[in-house]
């Protein structure tokens, strides 16, 4: 079974980042620089820096366009039950991250959203 490793994803993001300390021509699908790029030889996908919205999800070896649509891209959507309320719909749209942390060890990244709120009522927790 062939899959990307931490080895193989390690090396990509290393030479990703050598890469991107050169002066190069912008590629026509550049992702804008307000966002958080992981990618190897088989994946290829981007966050917004913000909201941590998934922008696109890409399989490099195919060009499928899993996600391409940053309108389509969310973050994350939950239900939080609220005193007066069963529950309270939240987003990642009223709730920008509180950081966004690379993982080149583990190939990933951490989003801390942080004082969640709600279109009711802030959440406290």
């Amino acid at each position: 079974m062939s899959g990307i490793t931490r080895r193989s994803f390690l090396v990509g993001a290393a030479s990703i980042s050598a890469l991107g300390n050169l002066p190069s021509p912008a590629r026509a699908d550049a992702p804008p620089a307000d966002t958080i790029v992981l990618e190897d030889e088989h994946l290829r996908v981007v966050f917004d820096r913000q909201y941590g919205s998934l922008l696109t999800l890409e399989n490099k070896q195919t060009g499928w366009r899993v996600q391409d649509r940053s309108q389509f891209g969310a973050g994350f959507r939950m239900h939080v039950p609220l005193p007066e309320r069963r529950t309270s719909f939240v987003t990642e749209k009223e709730n920008p991250l509180q950081s966004a942390e690379m993982h080149p060890e583990s190939s990933g990244v951490t989003f801390l959203w942080g004082k969640l709120k709600s279109p009711h009522a802030p959440i406290r927790r």
